[in-house]
């Protein structure tokens, strides 16, 4: 088994991070401060990272199947970069820097448009030029509801913006136009949440205090709403396998790595894959050869799992909470968690991962 070891690329910026998501078009990641309702954003550039030396991976089994041509996936989504409060951070970023972008708790009617107070700047210490911090909205939420204040999940859509989770609706942004009819109990909200390879948006809820009251749901681009599964209790990472026929799943206090067969985007057959030890699994990436990264919260560690279930590659982090991972430009980025993380890392050397899809919507 290797192990290998994450650097730190942004430094403590964040409460809780959560939901990267790489940006092909524009060569930047995004990713969320889920309690503080903020996005950030980072550009890498070729000297920010130290590369690792690379090393053979395992690769999938193909089954003699040829992976299905998922509609709308054959161009790069580019966002926004004309109009509302997302279009500074993609507009103005720069390599090797970071910017964030608030979006505040109060949905917005037609076209939202940049304040003055979106636009303070913070410089960020690290590697890299200097970032800008753009702050502003708020975070208590509807009539002191603090879900409405969060931002738990994101993904570009083809069109432009983000279709964004916020704790207890769903938006697409810019405009803050909800998307689909939610009534979520007042201990439930959204948590972690992904776009499948046929465009549609997989949104999962948690409720800790009643152990398996929460569910897992598929959007469609109309926003027509179908849940998938029930008797969740933390639903966390999801991600689909490169030939699209296996989609990977975490309910966090269950401690598997789980799989299903999909048909037509629908999914079926549920099964362990791996037992995570060490810790708690959290939020997943699925790489170029089929096998899957699991961060694991309180365990200081993402792991790699085969097909099989078998793990072969440990990461170390230096922080206890790794949250969630995800690949781009070459480069495994891990989001982590206060109070001795916060921050942003990754690791090279370890390939590519199954390009992300954007939101159809």
């Amino acid at each position: 088994m290797r192990r290998l070891r994450a650097e730190v690329v942004v430094p403590g910026t964040a409460e809780l991070g959560e939901c990267p998501v790489w940006d092909e078009g524009r060569g930047l990641l995004l990713w969320v401060d889920l309690p503080r309702g903020m996005i950030h954003t980072y550009t890498p550039t070729p000297s920010t990272l130290t590369p690792s030396t690379p090393t053979p991976r395992t690769p999938a089994p193909s089954h003699g199947r040829p992976p299905p041509t998922p509609p709308g996936t054959t161009t790069s989504t580019s966002l926004d970069s004309t109009s509302s409060n997302l279009a500074t951070p993609w507009g103005s970023t720069t390599p090797g820097s970071m910017s964030s972008v608030a979006l505040g708790s109060a949905p917005s009617r037609g076209r939202a448009t940049s304040s003055p107070d979106l636009l303070e700047g913070t410089d960020f210490p690290g590697r890299g030029a200097p970032g800008t911090g753009l702050r502003g909205g708020g975070s208590g939420g509807r009539g002191g509801d603090p879900r409405a204040g969060m931002v738990t999940a994101i993904a570009p859509r083809r069109g432009g913006g983000l279709v964004v989770a916020r704790g207890d609706r769903l938006t697409l942004e810019p405009g803050g136009v909800p998307l689909g009819r939610w009534e979520l109990p007042h201990d439930t909200r959204f948590n972690d949440g992904a776009v499948d390879p046929w465009g549609h948006f997989w949104i999962g809820t948690m409720c800790t205090d009643r152990p398996g009251t929460a569910a897992l749901y598929r959007v469609a681009p109309d926003g027509r709403t179908t849940t998938e599964l029930a008797g969740v209790t933390c639903s966390n990472g999801l991600g689909w396998a490169p030939d699209h026929r296996t989609m990977y799943y975490i309910d966090t206090p269950a401690r598997t790595l789980d799989a299903f067969d999909v048909h037509e985007g629908r999914i079926s057959g549920r099964r362990v894959v791996a037992r995570v030890r060490g810790g708690l699994p959290d939020g997943l990436a699925v790489d170029e050869d089929g096998c899957v990264w699991v961060a694991v919260w309180d365990g200081a560690a993402v792991h790699r799992y085969t097909p099989e279930g078998r793990l072969d590659t440990v990461v170390e982090t230096p922080c206890a909470r790794p949250t969630s991972c995800a690949f781009g430009g070459g480069t495994l980025y891990v989001t982590t968690a206060a109070p001795d993380g916060g921050s942003l890392l990754a690791v090279t050397g370890v390939g590519g991962g199954v390009p992300p899809t954007p939101f159809a919507g």
